[in-house]
């Protein structure tokens, strides 16, 4: 087969690929297509069923494969937030990214994914997809120093003790935004000591990433 009829054979695949992930760019789509190994507990028809019920004005919850409710909390085109048990959550948001060529840029689409559990206190990891669900990285969360104001009023021992509860204590939750593609880091104090909780109180910050 020559070089010129190999590429006329191929070059339907290639716009049928473009056009499947140019298409999926909506956050229902995406949504509904998500894997099994990101949602293990609620099949294809759960998540038809809750885009059919917010997108209808209707509470969108639903039972999971363990019986338990599941529900839509709230949808728009790029970013979605999902309550799936009562001690756990998880948000959504499409991101367009630019990637730097030899050439030139090209774009694409990512999808930044949040789960977060209550354990008691919350905690959050944050891995990122492309649109057609395949890892790219998990987003590294911030140092504890960088939660500390750098104007903060702290005794050597307040310092010392925050720090050393925090580090052993790293339970951080994050929040992605819906109005745009930023990240908020909230370290959690709620397992401190309370005196370590009262230093925290005085200076502790959260941490805006942009996307």
């Amino acid at each position: 087969m020559s070089v010129v009829m190999k590429r006329i054979l191929l070059f339907p695949v290639f716009i049928f690929a473009v056009v499947a992930i140019c298409h999926a760019q909506k956050m229902s789509e995406v949504f509904a297509e998500a894997p099994h190994d990101v949602l293990p507990l609620m099949t294809r028809n759960n998540r038809l069923d809750c885009i059919d019920f917010i997108e209808n004005n209707m509470e969108a919850r639903v039972k999971d494969k363990f019986d338990n409710d599941v529900v839509l909390e709230e949808m728009t085109d790029d970013y979605l937030r999902l309550a799936t048990s009562e001690v756990s959550s998880m948000e959504m948001k499409l991101v367009k990214t630019t990637i730097a060529g030899a050439d030139r840029d090209s774009s694409m689409i990512v999808v930044y994914v949040a789960e977060t559990c209550m354990g008691p206190a919350a905690d959050t990891q944050v891995k990122v997809y492309d649109s057609t669900w395949n890892l790219i990285s998990i987003v590294s969360r911030p140092e504890v120093e960088a939660f500390v104001r750098t104007d903060a009023v702290l005794s050597p021992d307040e310092r010392f003790s925050l720090l050393a509860e925090a580090k052993i204590l790293t339970l951080i939750k994050g929040s992605l935004s819906k109005e745009d593609n930023t990240l908020t880091w909230e370290l959690q104090t709620s397992e401190f000591t309370r005196d370590t909780k009262k230093a925290a109180d005085k200076c502790l910050q959260p941490v805006v990433v942009r996307l």
